[in-house]
C-alpha cells in the first residue's frame, strides 16, 4: 500500500507459510498475530474455520507460536512451497500433535490467500538458500551455540540438494546432531578454530590440540575433509552495511518462555563472520551462559539503538548507560 515500507505491508490476520525448524523440507500456514517492526508473532492454522478472530485467541495454540524476523529465511508467501514443489511439501508442522484435516486446510489456506495482496518483492533482501555440495562423511568444525565451543564435526545424511545432518563427533550414542544447510553460520572448515586462535572440542568436551587436524590427515589423509568451497560464510564488509566492532552498542531479542524480550548488549568479540554479545544487565541472569551470546553478523535477532523504542518493545538496559557510545547501523527496510 501506499506510503507503508515493506515490513508495514505484513497484517495482523494475513496467511504465510512457514518452514519447519525441524524439517525445513516441510511447510505449513501460519497467521499473523502480531507485527512490530517486521518482528512478527505467527501461529500456525489448524482450524478449518473462517473465524480468524476465535483462532487467535485460543489460548491453547500459544505454545507452538512463533516469534521471528519477516526476513528470516523460513518465511514466505502463500504459494511459494507451490512454486518449489520439488523439494518443498506442505506438510504438519513437528511441534503440533493435534490431529487435522490436512488437505482440506490446505485448500482453504490458498483460496483465502487469494483475497491478500502482498508486493512481490517484499522478500527481496531475504537469505536465500542455495544448493550446498556436502556430501556424507565430510569431516568439519561445528560452532555450538549454547555451549559457544568449537567442536569437532561431520556431514551426517543428506536429505536433499539443499540440506543435510550436522553431527557433532562422539564416541557413544549421545551426539548431537541438527539441520545444517549452504550458508549455516554454524559449520566451518577445519583448521578455522585454530586459525582464530579458539579452542577445538572433541565430543567429550575435551580440548584438542591445534595442530589436531595435521595429525588427522596424516593418518587418514585429507580427502574426508570439507573443502573451502563447500562454505559460503558471510564475512565482515568495511564498505556495507554489516560494520561492526568491540565496544558498540545493540538491542537483541532474546526468547524466554515463548516471549520477545529486547536487552541492550555490547558488542565484545568479533572473529570472522561471528559476533559474541554481553547483556549490559548482569543482574538477569544467574547463568553467564545467558549473559554472552554468539551471533553471525547478519542475524536477524540484532537490532540497532533505538529499534526497540520506535516500534513498541520494552528494552531492558542497564542502570548505567553510557552516554558517548558507538552504535550498529543496519537498515533491513530498504
Amino acid at each position: 500500500e501506499i506510503g507503508l515500507n515493506a515490513c508495514e505491508q505484513l497484517k495482523k490476520g494475513m496467511l504465510l507459510e512457514l518452514q519447519d525448524i525441524n524439517c525445513p523440507w516441510n511447510v505449513w500456514f501460519a497467521r499473523i498475530i502480531n507485527n512490530r517492526g517486521g518482528r512478527l508473532h505467527l501461529r500456525y492454522v489448524i482450524n478449518i474455520t473462517d473465524d480468524d478472530e476465535e483462532e487467535e485467541e485460543d489460548s491453547s495454540l500459544s505454545s507452538s507460536d512463533i516469534h521471528i524476523f519477516y526476513l528470516d529465511r523460513r518465511v514466505h508467501f502463500i504459494g511459494w512451497t507451490t512454486n518449489n514443489s520439488s523439494i518443498y511439501i506442505y506438510d504438519i508442522p513437528t511441534c503440533l500433535t493435534l490431529k487435522i484435516a490436512k488437505e482440506k486446510l490446505i485448500d482453504i489456506c490458498l483460496n483465502k490467500s487469494k483475497k491478500q495482496f502482498l508486493p512481490p518483492n517484499l522478500f527481496k533482501q531475504q537469505e536465500e538458500i542455495v544448493k550446498h555440495r556436502f556430501t556424507e562423511g565430510m569431516k568439519l568444525e561445528v560452532f555450538e551455540s549454547n555451549k559457544q565451543n568449537v567442536y569437532i564435526g561431520r556431514i551426517g545424511h543428506i536429505h536433499n540438494e539443499y540440506y543435510f545432518d550436522v553431527i557433532i563427533d562422539n564416541e557413544d550414542d549421545n551426539e548431537l546432531s541438527f539441520i545444517g544447510y549452504s550458508t549455516d553460520p554454524h559449520i566451518l572448515p577445519a583448521h578455522w578454530a585454530a586459525e582464530h586462535k579458539l579452542a577445538l572440542i572433541n565430543g567429550k568436551d575435551i580440548r584438542q590440540t591445534e595442530d589436531y587436524w595435521n595429525l588427522y590427515t596424516e593418518k587418514n589423509g585429507i580427502n574426508n575433509l570439507a573443502p573451502e568451497r563447500c562454505f559460503n560464510l558471510i564475512t565482515l564488509n568495511a564498505a556495507g552495511n554489516n560494520r561492526v566492532e568491540p565496544g558498540m552498542k545493540m538491542e537483541m531479542i532474546y526468547i524466554l518462555n515463548n516471549k520477545d524480550y529486547v536487552f541492550s548488549v555490547t558488542l565484545i568479540h568479533v572473529t570472522d563472520h561471528l559476533m559474541w554479545l554481553r547483556v549490559d544487565d548482569t543482574s538477569l541472569f544467574n547463568d553467564d551462559k545467558l549473559l554472552y551470546h554468539v551471533l553471525p553478523i547478519n542475524s536477524l535477532d540484532v537490532f540497532p539503538v533505538g529499534w526497540a523504542k520506535f516500534n513498541g518493545f520494552d528494552l531492558i538496559t542497564p542502570i548505567q548507560y553510557k552516554i558517548n557510545i558507538k552504535t550498529y547501523e543496519q537498515n533491513r527496510y530498504e
